[in-house]
């Protein structure tokens, strides 16, 4: 990804336990400011701000999705949905400031 001129994050999910706790380590992916609110559209105007001063280019890829799935399910596939629909309106034609891939590894079973 990062040869196709993507900004690789790397997230490693086995320690989250809740939404809130990935919403904290996605504002340290994001260098986030300190005024950062910790929820999702806090998260989507941080990046928002960022596609303003230029568009990007970012693949968020997941590591150990499987811990945080089995730690709460309906936390992760909450997450799965809103970051799929941040990732839509982020690459949007008339609003889109960026493109955000997003990949999700685990030791499915």
């Amino acid at each position: 990804m990062a040869r196709a001129g993507f900004d690789v994050q790397e997230v490693d999910l086995s320690g989250i336990t809740t939404e809130r706790e990935l919403l904290v380590m996605l504002g340290r992916s994001f260098s986030a400011p300190d005024y950062y609110g910790k929820n999702w559209d806090a998260l989507r105007d941080v990046l928002f701000e960022q596609g303003g001063r230029a568009a990007f280019r970012i693949a968020l890829v997941f590591s150990s999705s499987d811990a945080f799935l089995r730690a709460q399910t309906h936390g992760f596939v909450r997450s799965v949905t809103l970051l799929q629909m941040l990732a839509r309106d982020l690459s949007d034609v008339d609003e889109g400031c960026g493109q955000l891939e997003i990949f999700y590894l685990a030791d499915w079973e």
